[in-house]
């Protein structure tokens, strides 16, 4: 063990002078977490609740169906969801669209709860605004389900004044009751935990999970640097074992990773305002995320042929495992192969981990990360100690 602390030691202070620690464990990701954030902060977290700026136009004034869509969108307006303008005619209505007074409109025609109520076609044209497609399916939506209760109003209507024996004037009039009735049954609140990071923290997570790939491969890539000044030749002429040399590589590696991302951690926290909720669990996830970032390098070092081509490989895997880990922008509504790769990458798995912490979880909503993450460390690292012994031969 003292050879092993030893080295460790002897590479650490080495480490500490060198100017590429400090670059990329705090410098660079705390320069892209803070461009990020400032550029896109505002997708992750807005305690504004959203409203939507819907125009009306009714034509068929008195109708009771038309004025019940009407009184459907004031009970939206009291709830804060949307803000509603009515319009005497389609004309205004398309110069407000034109101005930019709403986002979205709805036009009712004359005769319009007439021609439901006789069955005969009827339509609510959600007039469109081209700047707003978001606004203008969210007002599709409302239109159509309107229309789908209408309808199926109708043939409950109709199918029990039939069978009841009644004459067409009074369906007429029982249809109209029954389109101001109140809905028997409403959709209740959805209660559910939100396990999103803020935007501050998201970028700072990423930002972090992401230079540590090149954080610990200064500590793994120097093994070759060695075998190129020849410094391991002298090495292995101790009593030292070339398995130690490994392990204290991959130990001053995980020093290294962990310090940094430590270190990021409270200068986040102080510049950017990054939230890192249980700091114990926290700390865990950060381990087994730099574990498992060390066992993926040291892979790609020990089959590499030399220090230049391991750092190309390096940088490929590091850039390519943080696009699909999601560490820039998030991925969760990609394509199904696009979510199953991301989950080959420590990086996902480490931002998942935050994720469910933020949601009030603790270590048990953390089990599956740590041990997919400690699953990574040990599939790499067994097979980077096949290919390490081409970089012990000297």
């Amino acid at each position: 063990m003292r050879d092993i602390a030893w080295i460790v030691l002897k590479d650490l202070r080495q480490q500490i002078r060198d100017r590429t620690i400090l670059i990329f464990g705090l410098i660079a990701p705390l320069a892209i977490a803070a461009a990020l954030s400032l550029a896109f902060g505002d997708f992750f977290q807005n305690d504004e609740a959203v409203t939507f700026k819907f125009g009306v136009s009714n034509a068929d004034s008195g109708g009771a169906i038309s004025e019940g869509f009407g009184s459907a969108l004031t009970a939206l307006e009291q709830e804060g969801l949307v803000d509603i303008s009515f319009y005497r005619d389609r004309s205004w209505l398309d110069e407000a669209l034109a101005e930019g007074e709403v986002d979205a409109g709805f036009f009712l025609p004359q005769g319009f709860s007439q021609a439901v109520i006789q069955g005969t076609d009827a339509q609510i044209t959600v007039v469109a605004n081209p700047s707003s497609p978001v606004v203008t399916g969210v007002a599709a939506s409302i239109a159509r389900q309107f229309t789908l209760e209408v309808a199926s109003a109708s043939v409950a209507g109709a199918t029990a004044a039939i069978l009841a024996g009644l004459g067409p004037q009074q369906m007429i009039e029982l249809g109209m009751a029954a389109s101001q009735a109140p809905p028997t049954a409403q959709l209740a609140a959805v209660e559910t935990q939100v396990r999103q990071l803020d935007g501050a923290t998201y970028y700072s997570a990423g930002a972090a999970i992401f230079f540590t790939m090149f954080v610990v491969g200064t500590g793994l890539l120097s093994l070759l640097e060695e075998r190129k000044r020849h410094t391991l030749a002298r090495l292995l002429s101790t009593p030292v074992t070339p398995g130690r040399i490994l392990a204290a590589k991959f130990i001053l590696s995980f020093v290294v990773g962990v310090g940094s991302v430590g270190l990021f951690m409270v200068f986040s926290r102080l510049l950017l305002g990054a939230n890192w909720v249980e700091l114990p669990v926290t700390a865990l996830l950060v381990m087994a995320a730099v574990a498992a970032s060390a066992g993926i390098v040291s892979l790609v070092a020990g089959w590499a042929r030399n220090a230049e081509q391991a750092q190309n490989f390096q940088s490929v895997v590091a850039v390519t495992m943080g696009i699909l880990g999601g560490t820039f922008f998030p991925i969760a509504g990609g394509s199904t192969l696009l979510n199953a790769l991301s989950l080959g990458t420590p990086h996902a798995w480490f931002m998942r981990g935050l994720g469910d912490l933020s949601g009030g979880g603790g270590l048990q909503e953390v089990t599956t990360p740590l041990l997919v993450l400690g699953g990574i460390t040990v599939v790499t690292l067994t097979f980077s100690v096949l290919g390490a012994r081409r970089s012990l031969r000297v």
